[in-house]
């Protein structure tokens, strides 16, 4: 019976379940219930897949791991470590073992002793019959020590067991290769061989061999299909993201071998990655976004669709302007979502009039960062390296009473 071993803060707990769906979460309604800050309520499931599981994250905050590595969904083998939170969760499905067979005393009948022949020509007397019959006592009148039988040293059940292996091994053959199965059975059975080997591009191959409209065996075989399709395309896009690593790279080795000022190029690169490795995410496509938007003033090229796209254009050049203390262009784009798609989206638009109203607050507290690192390297003696500080915040902050606060600071110090 497939079960669960539970490891966290508060020591380890059992759960054991049979072939249904196991839904793991925060919530109390859950099957298995994780707490934790960033378990999520409703975190993963555990679904029974043709005799064997998968896990499905259902959309967590945090992920979900197995053996380490971030998945939306994969099979699962006895051993696999789950990890939910802070929770470890140890996956087992071994087979219960078949009890071992109860050994049933027997009632075994002595044999009756058996009279010497004598020859009739010899023979004595009835009467006298029992006097020639010979003792069972020894010389003494003991009774003379029997003899056993050499007994064979091996388990009385041991031909049992090989004449059950044979028996069920003769039945799988039986079962694969009887000549009324079906080509679809047939199918279906070269699939789930695959299947326990995690060889999805056999799975799928064998799957264009079966009819998926047959009833009885057509939904095995879509199931087992869609299954590999999956984990195909999961597979391609964990090295769509190592290809993007690389490809990420090879553009920074390129912007610092004496590119700096030709911004061109390097946005014409950017766009060449996000074209070809934005539709997987990640840190890379992240990074290559704020770089974008850092040069050229927005993490995307070209016009947005409609409305909702614009916003979500306005909120990634917003995240990636207020890392880099452009806080005078964040306060351009907010104006220019609101002249443009103000009238197509009221509700939008008052969230940018409050991110608008909020904005020199935090261009304000930014500033004020800034000069604090300057005043530690004026501590540290290194005048050069604080008028640098406060000369970029001046160029960069955007929001002139800002930049003059900034001049002055330079001022204060001096040469």
């Amino acid at each position: 019976m497939p079960r669960l071993v539970i490891g966290g803060r508060g020591g380890e707990r059992a759960f054991e379940f049979g072939a249904r769906e196991i839904v793991i979460g925060a919530e109390a309604s859950c099957d298995v219930v994780v707490a934790g800050a960033s378990v999520s309520s409703v975190h993963c499931k555990l679904q029974p897949v043709m005799g064997a599981w998968k896990i499905v994250d259902l959309e967590s905050d945090a992920g979900t791991r197995v053996n380490g590595a971030y998945v939306n969904q994969r099979p699962l083998r006895s051993g696999d470590v789950i990890e939910v939170g802070d929770a470890r969760i140890v996956f087992h499905d071994e087979p219960t073992p078949a009890a071992a067979p109860v050994a049933r005393p027997v009632a075994v009948q002595a044999a009756a002793p058996v009279a010497p022949t004598v020859a009739p020509a010899v023979a004595a007397a009835p009467g006298r019959a029992a006097a020639r019959a010979p003792k069972r006592g020894g010389a003494d009148g003991g009774e003379r020590p029997r003899r056993q039988r050499a007994r064979s040293s091996g388990s009385p059940l041991a031909p049992l067991v090989i004449v059950g292996v044979l028996a069920l091994l003769a039945g799988v053959g039986y079962y694969a290769l009887r000549p009324d199965t079906s080509p679809n059975e047939r199918v279906f059975l070269r699939m789930r061989a695959a299947q326990e080997k995690f060889d999805w591009q056999t799975v799928k191959a064998e799957a264009a061999a079966g009819d998926e409209s047959d009833p009885s065996f057509g939904p095995r075989i879509r199931e087992l299909r869609e299954l590999a399709e999956q984990q195909i395309g999961a597979d391609a896009g964990r090295e769509k993201v190592k290809e993007a690593l690389r490809a990420w790279n090879a553009i920074r080795a390129w912007r610092q071998e004496d590119n700096w000022h030709n911004d061109v190029e390097f946005v014409q690169r950017i766009d060449e990655f996000l074209a070809t490795y934005g539709p997987y995410g990640g840190s890379e496509v992240e990074s290559a976004r704020r770089e974008r938007a850092k040069v050229a003033g927005s993490v995307a090229a070209g016009s947005p669709r409609d409305a909702n796209d614009a916003w979500s254009r306005l909120q990634a050049d917003l995240e990636a302007l207020r890392q880099t203390g452009q806080f005078g262009l964040a306060l351009e784009k907010v104006d220019a979502f609101k002249t443009q798609w103000g009238g197509q989206d009221p509700q939008h638009a008052r969230e940018a009039d409050e991110i608008r109203r909020k904005l020199p607050d935090e261009a304000t507290k930014w500033l004020g960062l800034q000069i604090s690192k300057a005043q530690m390297k004026l501590d540290q003696g290194t005048k050069y390296q604080a008028r640098k500080i406060l000369q970029r915040a001046a160029d960069t902050v955007g929001i002139p009473e800002l930049a003059q606060r900034a001049i002055d600071e330079i001022r204060k110090i001096g040469d």
